[in-house]
């Protein structure tokens, strides 16, 4: 006759959790590169929520609003630009992104008119210190505000 059998022994515990085990050690760098990427990605979403915040104000209030980027620290601010002009909000990038590049966009500065046009049209280039990713964010003449991999 047969026995019956009640649980699982331990060397039938040890190949599992070894399997387990193996699954993680490879699974684990293709992870920490898509981490990389959120914070990335999460940065870029948070700088286009607020480049669209002063869109927005410059159109519910109708006065200039501009967005002021600083390329070597990583902060950006949003101006109200009245005589002299008034910083109403202040940001920073996460810590393992940086602002690469910008092209087209005076002083380092995207400004909206009272229509919600924006005054030059340009892109912004994010980049992530870890990985090397990139993210190109374009502010367009009507004002629309639009991110990519680049």
């Amino acid at each position: 006759m047969f026995s019956q059998r009640q649980g699982v022994s331990l060397l039938e515990l040890t190949v599992a959790v070894a399997i387990i085990f193996i699954i993680a050690a490879i699974s684990f760098p293709s992870f920490n590169g898509y981490l990389k990427y959120q914070d990335l990605k999460n940065s870029a979403k948070i700088f286009v929520s607020r480049v669209k915040q002063a869109q927005q104000e410059t159109v519910t209030r109708q006065i200039k609003f501009a967005v002021e980027l600083d390329l070597q620290t990583g902060d950006y601010r949003q101006l109200k630009l009245i005589q002299p002009n008034q910083v109403t909000e202040e940001y920073s990038l996460s810590d393992q992104v940086f602002f690469a590049s910008t092209t087209g966009i005076l002083l380092n500065q995207v400004v909206f008119n009272p229509t919600g046009a924006a005054d030059q049209s340009g892109e912004i280039i994010l980049e992530s210190l870890q990985s090397g990713q990139q993210i190109k964010i374009t502010i367009h003449p009507s004002g629309y505000v639009s991110w990519e991999n680049n």
